[in-house]
């Protein structure tokens, strides 16, 4: 028996593109060199747990977030 499921965490999206913004307006907005970087992470943050998938076969039990970096 095989089973796979991939749900994606609409959530967690959302609550990192609510942090960028909540950034963005706390540092005025303007695209300063002073914004790259956090909002870099938090990007990085949205993709790598913007889902999280969930395999059984035979023997055993898989799971990763987002693109499968950590299983």
């Amino acid at each position: 028996m095989r089973y796979r499921h991939t749900q994606f965490g609409a959530a967690m999206v959302s609550i990192l593109a609510l942090a960028g913004a909540v950034l963005m307006l706390a540092l005025g907005g303007e695209p300063g060199v002073a914004l790259w970087p956090p909002l870099s992470i938090l990007a990085l943050l949205a993709v790598l747990f913007s889902s999280m998938t969930i395999s059984i076969d035979d023997e055993r039990l898989r799971w990763h977030f987002g693109p499968g970096f950590w299983r």
